[in-house]
């Protein structure tokens, strides 16, 4: 049987986040960092859009995960056509 315990306060889950968001958003452009596995990879991945930051992640030879804040990528503009000569 389970054990009732009252008087607990529930740990909020944004506070984490918010250190996560304020983490990416000090980094400067091209700064790394590694991160131990997938799951945590993810998560940065999912608060950096809250962060509205840029990442780039690559897997590196030891399983682990390098991530770059960068610039976001400029869309690229439609060549310029030629005029069919007559």
């Amino acid at each position: 049987m389970y054990t009732i315990d009252k008087g607990i306060p529930i740990p909020s889950a944004k506070r984490q986040v918010s250190d996560l968001v304020s983490f990416l958003q000090s980094l400067a452009n091209d700064d790394s960092f590694l991160v131990p596995g997938a799951k945590e990879m993810t998560r940065i991945r999912s608060a950096s859009r809250t962060a509205k930051v840029t990442l780039k992640v690559r897997l590196q030879p030891d399983g682990q995960y390098r991530i770059w804040r960068c610039e976001p990528d400029k869309p690229l503009s439609a060549p310029k056509r030629m005029p069919i000569p007559s």
